[in-house]
């Protein structure tokens, strides 16, 4: 085996090594975009529900006390 044959031979495995590799970071990529989009979208959920909830206590704190008793009693 000549010595430039050798070398080729390098070369293609290097590349073919570096291929998989960029493969491989792809699909990490493409899995990472999923989660965040799932997040992104239980974010969302989450800060609809909060304004919700911050709206009903704002509408308890504004309520007249109207004969209600306290909670210990």
């Amino acid at each position: 085996m000549s010595k430039e044959t050798k070398v080729s031979e390098e070369l293609v495995m290097r590349i073919d090594t570096l291929e998989s590799h960029v493969a491989e970071q792809e699909q990490v990529i493409h899995d990472l975009s999923d989660v965040l989009a799932k997040q992104w979208q239980k974010i969302e959920t989450l800060s609809r529900r909060l304004d919700q909830v911050q709206h009903l206590l704002d509408e308890l704190e504004t309520e007249p006390e109207s004969g209600r008793k306290p909670p210990h009693y």
